[in-house]
C-alpha cells in the first residue's frame, strides 16, 4: 500500500473555500470556469520565512497565480499593491465586499496596461 502525503496547501486550500466562498472570479478577479484550478498563493513566501497559514494566503486561480509570479519580477510595485489587497480581504475572513471587488478591478487594468507591450504574455495567461 502506498502512503498518501498531503502538505500544507492542500489543507489549507478547502479552509479557504470554505471561508470565501469564491463561485465566480478569484481574488485577481479572473474568472472561474469548468476547469480552474485553485491554488494559494503565499503573500510573505515560504523561502522569505512566510508560513501556510489563514493570514499569508490568497486564493488564485492558477493563470492568476502564474501572471503574478512573473508580475513580481517586472512591477514590484503592483506586486506589493497585489498583496496589500490579499492581506486586507483575509483580515475581513469574509468574501471580498463591493469595495475590494473595485480595488481587484482597478488593478487588473494596471496590470493589463502593464503588459500591453506584453501582449502575448499577458493573453497566455490572464485571458
Amino acid at each position: 500500500m502506498s502512503k498518501k502525503y498531503t502538505n500544507e496547501n492542500q489543507i489549507l486550500l478547502p479552509r479557504m473555500l470554505e471561508i470565501y466562498q469564491p463561485t465566480e472570479f478569484d481574488w485577481m478577479y479572473t474568472p472561474v470556469t469548468k476547469g480552474s484550478i485553485w491554488t494559494i498563493h503565499h503573500i510573505y513566501e515560504k523561502h522569505c520565512g512566510g508560513d501556510t497559514t489563514l493570514d499569508n494566503a490568497a486564493l488564485l486561480l492558477k493563470k492568476s497565480h502564474q501572471l503574478l509570479n512573473i508580475l513580481e519580477s517586472k512591477n514590484l510595485d503592483l506586486y506589493f499593491e497585489w498583496n496589500q489587497l490579499f492581506m486586507d480581504i483575509n483580515v475581513s475572513k469574509c468574501p471580498p465586499t463591493d469595495e475590494f471587488i473595485r480595488e481587484m478591478k482597478l488593478l487588473k487594468k494596471r496590470l493589463k496596461n502593464l503588459f500591453m507591450v506584453d501582449n502575448l504574455i499577458f493573453f497566455l495567461f490572464y485571458m
